[in-house]
């Protein structure tokens, strides 16, 4: 069951469901609530049926209750039964005996939770594979409190897709639910940059040389006067990315027209369904054939030719996509998070709750402050650092790569690599006026945090099965790297760490650290001091210990 991006997951929630032939979706807003059963019946049994309606009797405060408005139930889905209230009734061949004992069941479950039939009697959504007849095993069953609320309920037989015997079902309520507002994709893979460095010189002004930032106040202005220059020149000169989700890389005119053809031809033939021989189904078993084998086509030979020229980010994205969890493409949504909080099973079920639970496992509480000054002799100092140069800019601008997502403030580091010209000069004494009298802007220390999936957990309702991953503005993120690298060089020069010092520092690697650990259980060996089997600390068969001593 997909849901839109657009509505917001704090309207919605998944219930719990004894079978995964039935899937519960809650909507709550101001109106009340809606709960959805989207139903796959199996044609030869009717327990989940039952379920359905044992379900219904247990959890009936919550289904057909709500403190806010009226409360709505709909099932909907593939229910794999024929009966003259909803299929043709001349259609003789539907009605057994047994068809007919199955069918009442239905009836009974719909009739004892007070449900209506939405979807008109005798409309057919489904065409058998081999007899090409027309019969009805899909419904729409609605509270009969909420039948007024139906705007529509119809298929659509021109959107049959491509080698499916059912067709879909539309069905509109009027409801009002919560969206998200949808921000637009800036794209910056298709700007002109020539115009886009005449817009942000206009944006920016003339320079003022000599004016000098001596406070807080005069730095904050300075910030935000280059901060809004960047981002109104990204407004005005950044085209804006138009996805819809029926966009593919590999989508082509033709393919559009093939659709729109084979689609015109669907409706005709179910029209024509009552005459089998009429020549307008062979028309459209061929178009439509002919638009299934144009799309495959089409799609590999796309996917051909991009992996021949791909080059090295491009076969990394690959290589990300390929050993990745199959997944339906849709945005993953979290789900209630279960957690223990003073020893007692707790749950957080909104947003709210969620990030709050979330927040707490990334950014735990800062440890307590030592206020007792231990008796040790501290070294000389070490002078200050070096003044930042328009060098150091220049290089750590280098080094970004360009279509990284941005920080809060949406400036991307495309933009600062192709300005740097512009910018340094601006940027060299807000950086300098930063490092020297100790002043910062607070925007540009804001960062977002992405809550991201751990790959290969077996349940993702726990919040330790999340990792953070932060979008800090590269403006201020550029300052810290420069920071960093003067602190490096500082801790460098005047051997300020231990030598077997690996964590953090240039020119050490892991394979240093393990070189050093071999040859120090070597020297331990050789000298007596200890035993292999020991330093495993497992219990080996002593041919193994001797391969790794003669290894060593």
């Amino acid at each position: 069951m997909l849901i839109s991006a657009q509505i917001s997951t704090d309207s919605w929630n998944q219930l719990d469901f004894p079978s995964s032939n039935v899937t519960v979706i809650q909507f709550s807003s101001g109106w009340g609530k809606l709960t959805i059963f989207n139903v796959y019946n199996e044609g030869e049994s009717s327990n989940t049926i039952n379920l359905l309606t044992k379900y219904h009797r247990d959890n009936r405060p919550n289904l057909e209750q709500s403190q806010i408005g009226s409360a709505h139930i709909i099932w909907l889905g593939d229910f794999n039964r024929h009966h003259p209230c909803w299929d043709d009734p001349g259609d003789l061949r539907l009605f057994t005996d047994r068809a007919l004992a199955v069918a009442e069941i239905l009836i009974e479950a719909v009739a004892e939770t007070c449900l209506e039939m939405a979807l008109p009697c005798g409309t057919p959504t489904h065409c058998h594979n081999i007899t090409k007849c027309w019969s009805r095993l899909d419904h729409v069953f609605i509270s009969d409190s909420s039948i007024d609320m139906v705007t529509t309920c119809d298929t659509m037989v021109e959107h049959r897709g491509i080698n499916t015997d059912h067709v879909p079902v539309v069905t509109e309520l009027n409801l009002g639910i919560v969206l998200n507002e949808m921000k637009p994709i800036p794209n910056f893979r298709d700007v002109d940059w020539d115009e886009f460095h005449k817009a942000l010189a206009r944006h920016l002004g003339p320079e003022q040389p000599g004016d000098q930032i001596i406070n807080q106040r005069q730095l904050d202005s300075r910030c935000s006067s280059l901060t809004k220059a960047i981002q109104s020149t990204i407004r005005d000169q950044v085209p804006i990315t138009e996805i819809t989700p029926m966009s593919k890389r590999w989508w082509t005119k033709e393919l559009t027209q093939l659709r729109k053809q084979a689609n015109k031809l669907g409706r005709e033939s179910f029209r024509c369904r009552g005459n089998p021989s009429h020549k307008i189904h062979a028309q459209h078993k061929e178009a439509a054939k002919r638009y299934d084998g144009t799309l495959n086509y089409t799609k590999k030979q796309h996917w051909r030719d991009w992996a021949e020229r791909a080059d090295e980010p491009d076969i990394w994205m690959a290589s990300c996509m390929v050993s990745a969890p199959v997944t339906d493409s849709g945005k993953a949504r979290i789900p209630i998070l279960k957690f223990k909080e003073g020893g007692q099973e707790a749950s957080a079920r909104t947003n709210g709750e969620k990030s709050a639970v979330l927040a707490k496992g990334f950014f735990p509480p800062k440890p307590a402050v030592n206020t007792v000054q231990p008796n040790t002799k501290y070294p000389k100092q070490c002078q200050g650092g070096v003044k930042i140069t328009a060098d150091q800019i220049r290089k750590q601008l280098r080094k970004l790569k360009p279509y990284k997502a941005p920080g809060p403030d949406g400036i991307p580091n495309v933009v600062l690599t192709k300005c740097t010209d512009m910018l340094i000069s601006r940027l060299l004494d807000i950086y300098d006026t930063m490092f020297e009298r100790k002043l910062m802007f607070k925007p540009w220390k804001t960062f977002i945090t992405v809550v991201l999936r751990k790959p290969g957990k077996p349940r993702y309702d726990a919040p330790k099965a999340y990792r953070p991953i932060a979008l800090l503005n590269t403006l201020w993120k550029v300052l810290t790297a420069i920071v960093v690298g003067q602190l490096t060089f500082v801790t460098e020069k005047h051997q300020l760490l231990l030598a077997n010092h690996f964590g953090g520092r240039p020119g050490r690697t892991t394979t240093d650290a393990m070189h050093l650990l071999a040859n120090t259980i070597k020297a331990s060996w050789r000298a007596g001091k200890v035993t292999l089997a020991l330093f495993l600390d497992i219990e080996v068969p002593r041919k193994i210990v001797d391969f790794i001593h003669n290894m060593l």
